[in-house]
Parts: structure tokens; sequence; C-alpha cells
């Protein structure tokens, strides 16, 4: 049995055009992220029990933010429309386990389709409004001297299965849950 193959295919610019062809597709608009924190402490306490010195990580950490580590993408669809999705996973450094209850993505999992027009449409689990308010009037950010630090829901409010609209507007955000 004899087997020939096209002359074209013995061309080495037939590899490049194919090579050409197949990085095309991947020259996508997308925009992916992989981010992450993790604020861990250590302490030393001298003369703890008997006179003797002790080396910790605490359950309280670093005190600044919650150790966290995240995915989060967008599309351009075109014509002012974009999709955006946003993966978020918080965690306890100190005991190695997963936080808000076990999650695998308890801080935040959600879709959203942004238009330059009407604002973002987002669907699943997220902040809700009353923590994006905090946020912008909170001096102190974010950290343990944070308003959150007040009461413990503050900061640690999220929705399951939640619809939400947010619409910005120079320095006015309208939005619902």
């Amino acid at each position: 049995m004899t087997t020939r193959s096209l002359p074209c295919l013995r061309q080495p610019w037939w590899a490049g055009l194919t090579m050409a062809l197949a990085s095309s597709t991947v020259c996508a608009q997308s925009n992916v992220q992989i981010y992450g924190l993790m604020d861990v402490g250590v302490e030393h306490l001298s003369r703890v029990q008997n006179g003797e010195a002790k080396t910790r990580m605490p359950t309280v950490t670093g005190g600044q933010m919650a150790s966290r580590l995240g995915f989060r993408g967008s599309e351009d669809l075109g014509h002012g429309m974009r999709v955006q999705f946003v993966l978020e996973a918080g965690f306890a450094p100190s005991k190695g386990e997963q936080m808000q209850g076990g999650r695998a993505f308890g801080r935040q999992s959600y879709l959203a389709l942004n238009h330059a027009d009407w604002g973002t449409v987002s669907m699943g689990r997220q902040y809700m409004m009353s923590l994006y308010a905090m946020m912008g009037s909170d001096l102190m950010g974010p950290s343990v001297f944070g308003l959150g630090s007040l009461d413990a829901y503050l900061p640690n409010q999220s929705a399951d299965n939640a619809l939400a609209w947010r619409y910005t507007e120079g320095n006015w955000v309208v939005a619902a849950l």
C-alpha cells in the first residue's frame, strides 16, 4: 500500500499559516485575574504560665483584612456591554480551613452583566448594599479599627441567590438587591 501526501503539506509555509490561524483564536478580549490576601499575625508572649514564654499564631490574625483567594474576570461583548464574574473564597490560615460555613466560594460568587448606560445586573452570592454604603463612609477602611468592628454583622453580610442592580452616575450610586 502506497501513501501519498499533498504537495502543499510538505511546504514550510503551511506550518506557519496553521500556527498563525491557531493563535488568532487565543487573542480574546477577556481579562481574568487571580488575587488574594493572607493576613497572618504571630505573637510572642513572655511570662504566660510559670514564667514561660509562648509563641503562637492567634485566631485573630493580623487584624487588618480577612484572608481570601479569588478569581475575577470580564469579557467585552461589544456595544458598551461587558460580562463579569467573581469567585472569592475566605479561609483561616491559622487553622487551614474554609470560612463562611465551609463554602468553597463563600465570600462572593456571582455573574454580572454590565452596560455603560444602564449599570450592572448581577446574580449569585454577593455582598448586600449596606456593605457598599459603609465602605464609602468608613474613614478607617475595612480593618480591625473600622465600623465593622462595632457590629460583626456589618462586614460579613452576603446574600445567597441574590439579584442586584447598581448604577453609578458621577458620585451618585443607585442600587437595589
